[in-house]
């Protein structure tokens, strides 16, 4: 089956999937669009054979949004459950600017869902190219879950697992989790008093303890599930697996910087992934356009025959003083 994306078909994409797969996201009221893109784009590069259950954690969406988010219906056929969490629960553990008390809602899912063995979990900034078949039937091998390894790290002076004193470190914004597993062993209780009893450590609030406590209880997935996309860094990051997922954009893409695909501002090619998913939600034209001129000039930019320019056009500029100090014209 074609996803919307116009991506390849592969052999291995197409598989009997018998089973329901179980995906949760957190969202409050601000990041809500983002996560009906994300439900969006798991809707539309689905086989058809796969039964798909939504559950969203909400902390605080108002119900205008909600019936947005009811409306992905027309899309394709699914499950929404909305589950509403005890936030005071949550009240005392650490912020920042960039960092929510959403963040935390993850860890609540062991509780909230207790009727189930897996559970996929996905950030709202993300953006499945992929069905999620082959990473849901995927075998962790025992461990409690299934993570991929934060890009970032190799950019760092100090490292995050430096830091922390494990030897890895993982971005928590896709975690396939085996849930009787974490409830059975209180691995994200114990997570919470970790958090809470070391806040002057935290940077990435709970994804610095669920490193902490997950270092023995990890299988590490391939990175295209968990494309972590920065438009500054990718290009050069010096892992190739990492590198190819980039530019493949074929599985989970994360828009883990600020500012977030809608935004004008941002300049990653992976943009334009975004916004055609989000054209196809009730939130379509929701994102910041920019004025003529600007959207004319990051257009050329974009544009392939100028990306060769740019990266040669020492080399072309040479070329052409050559060419007119000779007085000759360039064949």
């Amino acid at each position: 089956m074609r996803n919307c994306f116009d991506l390849p078909n592969r052999k291995d994409d197409i598989m009997s999937v018998s089973e329901k797969i179980h995906i949760a996201l957190g969202t409050d009221d601000n990041y809500c669009k983002y996560a009906g893109c994300c439900i969006a784009s798991i809707l539309l590069s689905a086989q058809k054979e796969e039964r798909l259950c939504f559950y969203v954690v909400d902390n605080g969406i108002s119900e205008e949004n909600k019936a947005r988010l009811v409306k992905l219906q027309t899309l394709r056929d699914h499950e929404l459950i909305f589950l509403k969490p005890e936030m005071e629960r949550l009240q005392d553990l650490p912020q920042c600017s960039y960092l929510g008390l959403s963040t935390y809602l993850r860890l609540l899912l062991p509780e909230l869902l207790p009727d189930l063995d897996r559970l996929l979990y996905l950030d709202c900034d993300m953006i499945v190219t992929r069905p999620l078949s082959e990473l849901w039937k995927t075998d962790l091998a025992g461990k409690a879950a299934g993570v991929v390894e934060d890009y970032g790290e190799c950019f760092k002076e100090v490292r995050e697992a430096e830091v922390l004193g494990i030897d890895f470190y993982f971005n928590a914004g896709m975690l396939l989790l085996d849930l009787k597993q974490i409830r059975e062993r209180a691995l994200f209780r114990d997570v919470l008093s970790w958090t809470l009893a070391n806040s002057e450590k935290i940077k990435f609030g709970d994804q610095d303890g669920l490193n902490v406590f997950l270092k023995n209880e990890r299988f590490e997935l391939p990175a295209c599930w968990n494309i972590q996309v920065n438009p500054f860094e990718q290009e050069k990051h010096p892992d190739l697996s990492k590198r190819e997922a980039i530019k493949e954009c074929r599985g989970i893409i994360h828009f883990v910087w600020t500012p977030k695909p809608d935004a004008f501002a941002y300049m990653s090619v992976q943009q334009e992934i975004f916004l055609k998913v989000l054209s196809k939600t009730p939130w379509a034209g929701e994102y910041e356009k920019g004025p003529l001129w600007k959207r004319i000039r990051k257009s050329v930019r974009r544009n392939r025959y100028y990306q060769i320019y740019r990266k040669h056009r020492i080399r072309i500029k040479k070329c052409v003083k050559r060419w007119i100090g000779k007085g000759e014209a360039p064949e």
